[in-house]
């Protein structure tokens, strides 16, 4: 992938940063100050479901950066 093609995951007035994937590229995980304050989230790929990681969690898998 060269960077050309680039797809809106989230639809929120909200500032959504520092996006990183799951190991099997079906979540995506990102902090947001959705809620008035800032948290992380996951977004379901093939549902565009978000969830806030206090009701879904995270898994241990997962490495940031």
């Amino acid at each position: 992938s060269d960077g050309t093609q680039v797809d809106q995951l989230t639809n929120n007035p909200a500032t959504d940063l520092e996006p990183v994937w799951s190991p099997d590229s079906t979540q995506l995980a990102f902090t947001s100050n959705r809620d008035g304050q800032l948290e992380v989230f996951l977004l379901s790929v093939s549902g565009g479901t978000v969830t806030a990681t206090a009701q879904a969690g995270i898994p241990s898998d997962w490495r940031l950066g």
